[in-house]
């Protein structure tokens, strides 16, 4: 008892371990945890000499008796086991860090790994023997997100020198060296070493400049072909001009005047669509920063054109009409309508670029692929057939008996 009749707790003592212990009783202390008998494994609650030395001469006697103390071969022993099990703890956090990388998981979730598997092993495990040893050596293994960041620089490390190395032996193969900013100045030493007139592609997301186009990293690889983001290229082609975007323009003004005319207009609107169409409930927007997004408002507006043809015939509004003439010439809405199929095969392009573990082989096949779609794009509608442009079939189909009257 202390003097102020409070219970002394051990955490409180400040207990540090003795590195003699080690091989005195073969006793460590991993990561600051409790003290670890290296011969069965067992941890001591109570970091104190006393319980270690008791420990020992109770439960090793035999490991004195075959290595005596300050005899050779006992430091030998010793440091088999010691280095035995740090490294079979550094082996199981690189285990733990490929595996969360490969999954690309947080850093942090590796304490979440070691936490899972105590749970597991309090339930499954019986024998209070048993389950100390092998909990005491979960614990060991040093899974912080600083250690796992550690681990992870340490593997990325190792299969991008293997990659290397690989790459000075082989005559022709395909590979992705790296990904990585490229340097301020296209120095050889960037490059571990790699032969850069055997590099035959350079991908980027940033401007031609940045590869070097004039000088620089061309010089350095001279057989290189730059490809640009092949993303951003098929983002390109959804950019309208001439008649197209005139089009365009008008479908987006009608859209704006029901939107955003006034708040009661629009209000309106969608009580009109609450009435007569139980899938769409509002036409959609168009933001010419989002190239791609033309697709969804074209389709909303071919599906919508009834409901849009009779609030316009029952507005108020002056400009009605106007939008109202537009949507009943059946050339307009042909062009809508076709525009409306093209880019949706143009969005399901984009949808098959991107997402994760996506390679420039990938890439570069989807985009071959559409090209030739292309063609075949040609082809149908040359035909009148329109198996690929459902959406201008069915318009071109429902005006055709009006066309003929005529």
């Amino acid at each position: 008892m202390s003097l102020t009749g409070q219970k002394r707790k051990i955490d409180n003592e400040n207990r540090g371990f003795n590195p003699a212990w080690t091989d005195q009783y073969v006793f460590i202390l991993p990561q600051r945890l409790k003290p670890l008998c290296l011969i069965c494994n067992e941890s001591l609650s109570v970091l104190k000499e006393y319980n270690i030395r008791r420990h020992h001469v109770e439960k090793h006697r035999a490991f004195g008796t075959a290595f005596p103390e300050g005899t050779e071969e006992r430091v030998t022993k010793v440091q088999i086991k010691t280095f035995t099990a740090q490294e079979r703890a550094t082996a199981a956090s690189l285990r733990v860090s490929w595996n969360s990388a490969k999954k690309k998981r947080p850093f942090t979730d590796a304490e979440t790994v070691r936490d899972c598997m105590i749970a597991i092993l309090d339930e499954v495990i019986h024998d209070d023997k048993i389950k100390a040893s092998v909990t005491s050596a979960v614990k060991s293994v040093p899974l912080s997100d600083t250690s796992n960041m550690r681990r992870v620089e340490i593997l990325a490390t190792d299969v991008f020198e293997a990659l290397l190395s690989d790459l000075k032996k082989v005559e022709t193969v395909n590979r992705i060296v790296c990904v990585s900013a490229l340097p301020s100045t296209p120095q050889r030493s960037h490059y571990s070493g790699l032969d850069m007139t055997r590099v035959c592609m350079l991908v980027t997301d940033g401007a031609p400049s940045m590869t070097g186009k004039v000088s620089g990293l061309t010089a350095v690889a001279p057989r290189m072909t730059a490809l640009h983001c092949i993303v951003h290229q098929a983002v390109l082609c959804a950019k309208l001009n001439g008649h197209f975007k005139n089009v365009m323009d008008d479908v987006m003004a009608t859209v704006n005047f029901i939107r955003a005319t006034s708040s009661l207009q629009h209000r309106l609107f969608r009580q009109l669509l609450s009435d007569m169409s139980p899938e769409h409930h509002d036409l959609l927007l168009h933001n010419d920063i989002r190239w791609l997004s033309k697709g969804n408002p074209l389709e909303r507006f071919c599906a919508l054109k009834e409901e849009i043809q009779v609030f316009l015939h029952d507005s108020k509004q002056k400009k009605a009409e106007a939008h109202l003439n537009r949507i009943m010439d059946t050339d307009f809405m042909a062009d809508v309508c076709f525009l409306s199929d093209l880019f949706k095969h143009l969005n399901q392009l984009n949808l098959r670029l991107q997402g994760r573990e996506k390679t420039i082989i990938d890439l570069v096949e989807q985009t071959r692929a559409f090209q030739a779609k292309l063609e075949l794009f040609a082809a149908d509608l040359s035909s009148g057939r329109m198996l690929h442009f459902p959406t201008l079939r069915k318009c071109i189909t429902d005006t055709a008996p009006v066309t003929a009257a005529m």
